[in-house]
């Protein structure tokens, strides 16, 4: 099992090895889903379960419903242009958090994509991924695989319900891939275990998604985009979570008494990282006796990024919990290079996280 008090930080790269979309990929997605085109009638681009969404939600027949419709397509060509200037969708719906009508079509958007991507991805019925089949081997050689291993390393079959219980997740990925793969990993590990008993462990596991999620799966099943709108009320904008006491209050004290930080798949976002700074009461001068603000143990993917940006990550993970960078064993932070994925993180670093 994990080292006690160990917090995994969960970016969108670390999804890309499911086959889900990265932030870059995911505005693409969406500035296509947003150009609707028509010929003769005929719908020739965009998205069409948004556009049926729409139709049969409002009476179109109703001057003011059809106003209300043409102001949402009106935004949704405004996002098609301008889309490309933001770093992702949460950028974008962040520029325009005094507009609540962005947030709304925005969030419409990111459910529909991110469910699609769900019915479409390694762990999807699609690729017949389940526990009790072939399918579930082909998650193999991702992260996920050694990760869910040594979740359970040393956990009797009497214990199963403490597995996770002294770790804590934050998950800035709408998807729900995560949960998906411990629920059948644990049917996998363990003889006689249903998913139903799987998904009340997993449930009992502190993941933090800051962001909301698309739902449970009683109500949203994996890979299913039926009730992508009602998905969409599941999600939450930057501004809105800093405004929830509880997400943050959970989100700081994760931080401040984690011995080890882990980062992994994560793009390391201005409003991300001032989310998960506990600076939102004064910080604590040096000097002062503090167990939460000690040295911790940080271990972090830099996919894509050069070295000569790691001093900048640094800096930026120190400033999560103090100002202060002698409080900080810089010898304790170790930023992989720009080429090495997820899995071969963990691969390498799994001595270094484990009791």
């Amino acid at each position: 099992m994990f080292a006690d008090n160990t917090v995994f930080i969960i970016g969108a790269g670390a999804s890309v090895e499911f086959g889900m979309p990265v932030g870059s990929k995911l505005t693409e997605q969406i500035k296509q889903n947003c150009k609707f085109r028509f010929e003769f009638g005929n719908l020739k681009e965009g998205a069409m379960p948004i556009f049926d969404y729409y139709r049969n939600t409002y009476d179109l027949r109703d001057p003011a419903k059809a106003k209300e419709v043409q102001a949402r397509f009106d935004l949704m060509a405004q996002i098609h242009r301008s889309i490309d200037m933001a770093e992702s969708i949460d950028e974008y719906i962040f520029r325009y958090s005094d507009n609540p009508l962005v947030a709304e079509v925005g969030k419409l958007h990111i459910a529909y994509a991110i469910s699609k991507a769900e019915s479409e991805c390694l762990l999807s019925d699609k690729a017949k991924f389940s526990h009790d089949t072939d399918g579930f081997e082909s998650a193999s050689k991702k992260w996920i695989f050694t990760f869910a291993k040594a979740l359970m390393t040393g956990v009797k079959a009497s214990e199963i319900k403490t597995i996770g219980n002294n770790i804590t997740i934050i998950c800035f990925n709408y998807d729900r891939c995560i949960e998906h793969y411990l629920e059948h990993a644990i049917c996998r590990t363990y003889a006689g275990v249903n998913l139903e008993t799987a998904r009340e462990i997993v449930s009992n596991i502190n993941i933090i998604h800051p962001y909301g999620v698309l739902g449970p799966f009683e109500a949203f099943p994996f890979g299913s985009t039926k009730r992508f709108a009602d998905m969409g009320r599941n999600l939450i904008t930057w501004s809105e979570t800093v405004r929830d006491e509880q997400i943050t209050a959970e989100i700081d004290y994760g931080i401040r008494n984690a011995d080890t930080l882990v980062f992994m798949g994560f793009g390391y976002a201005k409003q991300n990282m001032d989310l998960m700074r506990t600076d939102r009461e004064p910080k604590r001068p040096l000097g002062l006796a503090d167990e939460s603000m000690a040295s911790k143990r940080i271990y972090s993917t830099a996919f894509g990024f050069k070295n000569q940006v790691h001093r900048k990550i640094t800096e930026n993970i120190i400033k999560l919990w103090t100002d202060n960078r002698e409080m900080q064993d810089e010898r304790d932070i170790n930023i992989e290079g720009e080429t090495v994925t997820c899995r071969e993180f963990i691969q390498t670093n799994l001595m270094n996280l484990v009791e």
